[in-house]
């Protein structure tokens, strides 16, 4: 429902269209606009579950470093941003 609020007239339209249809038995629209939404919330969540992993391997090369007692570079490695460090 949230989405339906922050969508553009032009999507509510859509929405509208494919549940319209289906409240007359058609389930091709209703069909495909549920796979966009799945779609987009897959897209999504596949960047969430990479950003978790680059966390996680930052933590790991930070404890690894740390663990070497060079403290300051563990300390500097873990205040970047992932994906912030110059390569």
């Amino acid at each position: 429902m949230s989405k339906l609020v922050e969508a553009s007239s032009e999507e509510r339209s859509t929405v509208a269209a494919a549940f319209a249809a289906l409240a007359e038995g058609g389930t091709e629209a209703a069909e495909d606009e549920f796979e966009r939404e799945y779609e987009g919330q897959d897209l999504a969540e596949q960047g969430l579950v990479r950003k978790l992993a680059e966390a996680r391997k930052k933590k790991a090369t930070a404890r690894n470093v740390a663990l070497l007692r060079n403290v300051a570079k563990a300390v500097t490695f873990l205040s970047e941003g992932p994906g912030t460090r110059s390569q």
